[in-house]
């Protein structure tokens, strides 16, 4: 069973000077609103996977296992270190989407890379 008991004590509270001290509210920091393109993302995926197998630090069934994708799939971003440096370059360098979705998609970049 439980017992009830009392306590007798004394608190103090001490007041520095009567000041009170307000809630200072700090402004929320501004997400970015916009996002870099797909294509950029995997221009820059592909640069780095392209390192990894010239160094044989990796094979594209060792990349495709741990990526979780298909070794079709990572041929197709593969396939993009076969455009022009200076397309890579732009494609690097696209600006960001502010809304909507990117003008530039990896199945049009595709037909190029094949040719």
């Amino acid at each position: 069973m439980t017992e009830a008991f009392t306590l007798d004590t004394t608190i103090f509270f001490h007041r520095s000077q009567g000041k009170q001290k307000q809630a200072q509210t700090q402004p929320e920091p501004q997400l970015p609103t916009s996002h870099l393109p797909r294509i950029t993302k995997l221009m820059a995926l592909a640069i780095r996977l392209g390192k990894q197998i010239d160094r044989g630090i990796q094979t594209h069934a060792e990349i495709a296992r741990n990526g979780e994708i298909t070794r079709a799939r990572i041929s197709q971003i593969l396939n993009l270190l076969h455009l022009a440096p200076d397309i890579q370059q732009a494609i690097l360098f696209l600006p960001p989407i502010e809304r909507g979705r990117a003008r530039l998609k990896l199945l049009e970049l595709q037909k190029i890379c094949t040719t």
